[in-house]
């Protein structure tokens, strides 16, 4: 699939982003490592961007120091960090028997800017005005259900009607989502005008 995908137009290539999510346990069991490797350089090699990154969780830790260095032995830097959430509590805490500063003390080697911008956002319940379902949205492409963010319900699929327009319905000051857990995409979109947030 990389391949067929890389093979497309470059200049459409250049407005392409992969995010490849490094199951190193699971990479390590199924002996997928080298595949993995393989297919992140092929799109670091290509115009498209791309980002490795690590969703932490307290089974990784006594891992930490084989993570590192695979990524910086394959990939010349360290992957980027992003956080577990527990889906079993409505408010969707961080899935972590450790402290906020424990935690931070055990990730906070491999200095992730992703990471060091969503902690301090996790569990804290956004009630600005949100632009997300009229500037971005969260598209399922196995279905076409399109909705403002992953928080939200569906409003519209875009498979059965292809000719009418996307719909926009922002997600404005009524969230339902305990807290913005993919703030590192939203936010950084810029979906909050004005919130103190890097840009891609």
């Amino acid at each position: 699939r990389i391949d067929e995908i890389l093979s497309q137009n470059k200049d459409l290539l250049k407005r392409l982003f992969f995010k490849f999510s490094l199951q190193y346990l699971e990479l390590k069991r199924l002996n997928l490592m080298d595949k993995y490797v393989d297919a992140v350089n092929k799109v670091k090699q290509s115009p498209a961007s791309f980002t490795v990154e690590l969703t932490v969780v307290d089974e990784l830790v006594p891992h930490i120091n084989d993570i590192k260095d695979f990524c910086l032995n394959n990939f010349g830097a360290l992957c980027h960090l992003t956080i577990a959430r527990d889906e079993s509590y409505p408010n969707y805490p961080r899935l972590s028997k450790y402290s906020e500063e424990e935690y931070r003390n055990i990730w906070g080697d491999f200095d992730s800017a992703m990471f060091e911008f969503k902690l301090p956002l996790f569990e804290k319940k956004r009630k600005e005005f949100c632009y997300a379902g009229h500037w971005s949205y969260n598209i399922d492409f196995g279905t076409g259900a399109i909705a403002p963010c992953y928080g939200c319900r569906s409003i519209q699929n875009i498979f059965k009607d292809t000719k009418s327009p996307i719909c926009s319905f922002p997600v404005a000051c009524h969230c339902p989502s305990p807290h913005c857990w993919n703030n590192h995409a939203f936010l950084i979109w810029g979906d909050i005008v004005n919130f103190p947030a890097p840009r891609f």
